[in-house]
């Protein structure tokens, strides 16, 4: 009986080799997978590093919204790639489905297609730029950034107010919001602003920024000559601690109702609220839109006797301490001006 219970089993030997035959017969196989997975991946690596169609440099425009097939369709009609069903696959394979970007892009001849991909998904637009320049009013600037192929179709474009817009050299996209551009223009016045406020002098006649603002816009609309900004403001300060009206032109062309080039005395006497030969004080909002020189010109004007100037025929201006020397100078420069004009 001992014996008999000590006894082993004999192993069955066609079972434990029909098991390594499978067992192998699996390891064939996954190597096989793993050889057809890194040829046709290779195979994928090197088709999308290969040169592409394109034969001279292209721009291509993708507008908002766009599918995948949409995309491809667009890049087969301006003959960036071949075959949208491979441009697809790509993305696939590369997993950016969700990463293309609308947008105005350029490819270079022979561009490939992973660099297609990956410049479309990193959003590798075109930058363009538009110069603002000083002393434009809202109206002159929203003429010039109307013109740019901003995306207005889901904007909901408020009133903008005069002054707010930043003059300056700045970059925009195709098909970029309207609305966040003009929002970049209102942060930088701000900004601007905001810094030119907290240098200005001690005991400046203005209460406010916006006041500031005011006085800046009429100093940049009255010279374009950087060096006299600072002695403009410190005209219009010292007149404006004297109670005297400002007596600025180009307020009164502002305001003008039949304003067509020409300023002439029925202007000066018309009453609007932007008249300051007609109204005390600032007028009621900033007449253009200012540069950060006008700025800190107002908030640190210079300081003088002038209370008069006018244009001296010369590109700049004469400045005088008294009406009597105005007077001659103002005599001075009709001389100079009907001379150049051919008038008596």
């Amino acid at each position: 009986m001992l014996a008999w219970f000590s006894k082993k089993p004999k192993k069955n030997s066609r079972s434990l080799k029909s098991i390594q035959i499978r067992n192998g017969h699996i390891i064939v196989a996954v190597i096989a997978l793993l050889a057809l997975f890194i040829l046709v991946t290779g195979s994928w690596g090197w088709y999308l590093a290969q040169p592409g169609p394109l034969k001279q440099e292209s721009y291509v425009v993708i507008k908002s919204g766009s599918s995948v097939g949409g995309i491809a369709r667009v890049l087969k009609k301006s003959q960036v790639i071949e075959n949208e069903k491979l441009f697809r696959i790509a993305v696939w394979l590369m997993r950016l489905q969700t990463s293309l970007q609308a947008g105005e892009y350029q490819f270079g001849p022979a561009i490939s297609l992973r660099t297609i991909v990956n410049k479309i998904a990193t959003g590798d637009t075109i930058k363009r730029e538009i110069t603002l320049p000083e002393g434009l009013t809202v109206l002159e600037m929203m003429e010039k950034i109307e013109k740019l192929p901003f995306d207005v179709k889901n904007d909901d474009l408020a009133e903008i107010p005069e002054g707010t817009l930043y003059p300056d050299t700045y970059d925009y996209q195709y098909g970029g919001s309207l609305s966040q551009f003009i929002q970049r223009l209102q942060k930088r016045m701000e900004k601007e602003l905001q810094s030119a406020w907290s240098l200005r002098i001690s005991n400046l006649p203005l209460a406010s920024p916006n006041e500031l603002l005011i006085l800046a816009s009429i100093v940049e609309k009255e010279t374009s000559v950087p060096s006299e900004r600072a002695r403009i403001a410190g005209v219009f300060i010292n007149r404006l601690n004297k109670g005297m009206k400002l007596q600025s032109d180009p307020t009164v062309i502002y305001g003008a109702s039949d304003y067509a080039g020409d300023l002439k005395a029925v202007h000066l006497k018309e009453n609007h609220p932007y008249n300051t030969y007609v109204h005390k004080g600032l007028p009621p909002t900033p007449i253009a839109n200012p540069g950060r020189e006008a700025l800190i010109a107002t908030a640190q004007p210079e300081n003088h006797d002038y209370f008069y100037f006018v244009a001296s025929g010369e590109g700049g201006h004469v400045f005088s301490k008294t009406y009597q020397e105005h007077l001659q100078n103002v005599a001075r420069y009709l001389k100079i001006y009907r001379q150049k004009h051919g008038r008596k």
